[in-house]
């Protein structure tokens, strides 16, 4: 599908956080009876541009889904990546929202995040945690972790890892899944035949 309406990763973040924050945003009754919306204060200013109302384009009817020719579903499986992994909170996009005012080194905030969540789940001392895409993602950096023991020569040699002391995974019969496939990504194997 070619989209010609100019959306990227940024601008679609920046819209949804944009209509969650109106769904959400504290409302107060005035005198006749009727719910107003607080006036806003002043908001810092921001590296891109403002977040304003979709009016044309993409998420312009309020049915992304739709547009797309997605059809929602209902989740009975839990937090599962294929199936979106999971709904977030208000709060959590409001948290999107607000990161994406602002450039940052993404090499800083993953250290500031790993740190941010090894303390949520008080984790000991010297561990941080790490923020993947999903499941397969954290398999991909799991197993290069174990490999590459963070050692330079072997970060610089992936994704040849024939000479890895370690670069062989077993996995019982009855733990194999479809997510199987990016284990072998870790031993370079994603680009042979």
């Amino acid at each position: 599908m070619n989209l010609k309406s100019g959306w990227n990763r940024r601008s679609f973040l920046s819209a949804l956080g944009a209509v969650s924050g109106s769904l959400f945003a504290p409302a107060k009754l005035n005198a006749s009876g009727v719910f107003t919306r607080k006036s806003k204060s002043s908001m810092p200013s921001v590296d891109g541009s403002p977040i304003v109302p979709i009016t044309s384009g993409l998420g312009s009817t309020g049915d992304i889904y739709a547009e797309l020719g997605v059809t929602p579903l209902v989740n009975i499986n839990g937090t599962v990546t294929v199936i979106g992994g999971s709904v977030m909170k208000p709060e959590v996009m409001e948290l999107i929202r607000r990161g994406n005012e602002h450039f940052v080194l993404i090499d800083e905030l993953e250290i500031a995040a790993g740190k941010f969540i090894a303390k949520l789940c008080k984790s000991p001392a010297g561990y941080t945690g790490l923020v993947t895409g999903g499941a397969a993602a954290a398999m991909v950096v799991g197993y290069s972790g174990m490999m590459t023991e963070d050692l330079e020569p072997r970060l610089i040699s992936v994704p040849d890892v024939s000479d890895f002391p370690r670069n062989e995974v077993i996995i019982q019969k009855s733990h194999r899944y479809a997510f199987d496939h990016q284990i072998r990504l870790d031993r370079g194997e994603a680009g042979r035949g």
